[in-house]
């Protein structure tokens, strides 16, 4: 979600759900664009961007846009991939002067992690060598920085074993240059929470407030949050749990809270009452101290969701 011009622009994965599994050719292979005016009612516009060419890092899928203005333009940010999830995942970034068209101007990653803190990487079937889960960008203004670019990498213990991933971070003045600062979360790869099994730390959401930084992600059953006053640094902070949603975004309008849910709303974790191939949800947060709050749904009654034209 980005505001531009009185107009809120969503910018959202989309493919075919009825390609089974949801890894396979089909899916994960549109990034649309809707509009809306009050979050409630929304238009379709013309497809922002689809998979590249043949033979492009990105041919297979894309998927888990973010989109800033910068110099006056828009940068998109988004994870692709040539073959399978496991493959190796890569970033890139077309830009527009209008959120409307959108160009590739370059075919490769904006940058490659680190392999001095041991990002796994894979061997592909073109005996190439790319970096395991490196995805989910998310890009954050700062003042110090310049740009943040945070992602989420699986991490290769010195044993070659994988039990840790991170949310890392990269910094840049320019959107050019940039340096990788290794991870800023660590967390168990897999393991069990409620009613799911999950692995991974996944869709990081970094809002400053206050002079603090909040590292949002989506972790088990619903998204968890850390504080801190450094945005490169959130290890050995406690984690909070927000709400049971699904690849987050935590933003404000209005002097208004609110966070995005992905294909269930919030309180359905385990996809009981929402269709899980479809559909992005908003619910309302109260944020008045340290900590934000999921507002019930009874409270303000109704719920935001993003109507039929979309799903």
């Amino acid at each position: 979600l980005i505001y531009a011009d009185s107009l809120w622009h969503l910018f959202y994965t989309d493919g075919n759900v009825d390609a089974h599994p949801w890894t396979g050719p089909g899916n994960e292979i549109n990034i649309e664009h809707a509009v809306s005016r009050n979050l409630e009612n929304w238009t379709q516009k013309e497809r922002a961007l689809t998979v590249g060419l043949n033979g492009s890092l990105d041919d297979e899928h894309i998927y888990a846009p973010n989109v800033i203005r910068a110099n006056g333009k828009y940068y998109m940010f988004y994870t692709g991939n040539d073959g399978g999830f496991l493959d190796g995942e890569h970033i890139f970034m077309p830009e527009s002067d209008n959120l409307y068209s959108w160009h590739r101007v370059s075919g490769n990653s904006i940058f490659l992690p680190n392999l001095q803190y041991r990002v796994l990487y894979g061997m592909t079937s073109d005996s190439s060598i790319r970096p395991v889960s490196f995805r989910d960008p998310f890009v954050l203004t700062d003042e110090t920085y310049g740009y943040i670019c945070y992602s989420v990498c699986r991490l290769e213990a010195a044993d070659g074993n994988f039990d840790f991933a991170c949310v890392a971070a990269a910094t840049s003045p320019d959107l050019v240059n940039w340096t990788d600062h290794g991870p800023v979360l660590t967390r168990l790869y897999q393991g069990y929470d409620a009613a799911t099994t999950w692995s991974h730390p996944e869709s990081p959401c970094v809002v400053k407030k206050d002079s603090m930084y909040y590292l949002f992600w989506k972790g088990g059953a619903g998204t968890r949050y850390a504080i801190s006053k450094d945005p490169l640094n959130f290890h050995n902070r406690d984690a909070y749990f927000l709400s049971t949603s699904h690849a987050s975004k935590v933003f404000e309008w209005n002097g208004e809270w609110f966070i995005t849910s992905c294909s269930r709303w919030v309180h359905d974790a385990s996809h009981t009452i929402s269709d899980r191939t479809k559909g992005l949800f908003i619910a309302r947060l109260k944020w008045d101290a340290l900590h934000p709050e999921l507002i019930p749904f009874s409270e303000y009654g109704k719920a935001f969701s993003v109507p039929e034209v979309i799903r």
